[in-house]
């Protein structure tokens, strides 16, 4: 029996253990950590999320009296130099910088400051926190050290700055034969960015490729947003895909096959005669190579 053993009612209780007592240390700090009103002056402090939260409620109403329109924040001691037009714009302001903070909830963050809407938070969140790198380089001969990306801007800027061989031309497989047949290429890389942004980058990170008859054999070699999917399907296939491709393709890693077609469109739809035609799968471009040769 230890020394510091204690006795209750003659039962033997030991003390706690060196990690025991970190977890009631630990429980104790936190239970007991006030926070304090971030209203400049103001001295009140809370011990629960709830209390504060009314609290600073009520400042927000009073920021709200004292804002006329054109006006900067009015909550006391806001750093922030944006200007207001609309009730509505200081509002969201002040519900997401002061009175309920958007903040990251990321374990171990050591970004502590709040987020003025949900798309800088999400943007935070898949920047900082995400192991996922959806965005790769579409050249095969690309030799840069990073070829992945988490963010589409990051990816389109790398598609805008570093020289690839043929980066004339679209590297994705249908672009690529359409241009091939038509002689036209990018005379910029202006242009290819734009490409890129309209045909292959949607506003979220969805990417849709087809699988429909002869595509199938070509489909790991396109990116496409819905719009120009369902652009694909209504010239390559004669389909007019009037319902909403987002929901039809929801677990199917947004490739189109022939059992995501409506029932009313299986005798009507035909076979892509790009895809029909190739034998095997090209890689990038047929014909001569031609780059950009660093032009903006």
């Amino acid at each position: 029996m230890s020394s510091q053993d204690m006795h209750v009612n003659g039962v033997t209780i030991e003390p706690p253990t060196r990690l025991q007592q970190l977890d009631i240390d630990v429980h104790f700090t936190t239970s007991s950590r006030r926070s304090n009103c971030t209203w400049a002056g103001c001295q009140q402090t809370a011990d629960k999320h709830d209390e504060l939260k009314a609290h600073l409620e009520s400042h927000s109403l009073e920021a709200r009296a004292l804002w006329t329109s054109g006006s900067k924040c009015t909550w006391q001691g806001c750093k922030s130099k944006a200007v207001f037009k609309l009730v509505s714009q200081l509002k969201q302001h002040l519900t997401n910088i002061h009175s309920n903070p958007l903040l990251c909830n990321q374990p171990r963050c050591p970004y502590r400051k709040p987020f003025k809407n949900h798309h800088d938070l999400d943007r935070h969140t898949s920047t900082k926190h995400s192991v996922e790198r959806k965005w790769e380089c579409p050249y095969d001969t690309c030799s840069s050290d990073i070829r992945t990306f988490i963010r589409k801007d990051k990816w389109l800027k790398h598609i805008r700055e570093v020289q690839h061989e043929n980066d004339a031309f679209c590297p994705f497989y249908h672009c690529s034969l359409i241009a091939d047949q038509s002689g036209k290429g990018f005379q910029s890389r202006k242009e290819i960015v734009k490409h890129f942004l309209d045909a292959h980058a949607g506003k979220d990170d969805c990417a849709f490729e087809c699988a429909l008859g002869s595509c199938e054999k070509t489909s790991n070699h396109d990116r496409w947003n819905v719009s120009w999917l369902r652009c694909h399907l209504r010239q390559e296939h004669d389909l007019r895909v009037w319902y909403q491709l987002e929901h039809t393709l929801k677990g199917t890693g947004g490739i189109f096959r022939l059992q995501n077609l409506h029932p009313y469109d299986h005798r009507k739809w035909v076979d892509c005669k790009i895809c029909a035609t190739q034998t095997d799968s090209p890689v990038n471009t047929t014909g001569p190579p031609s780059s950009l040769s660093g032009t903006f």
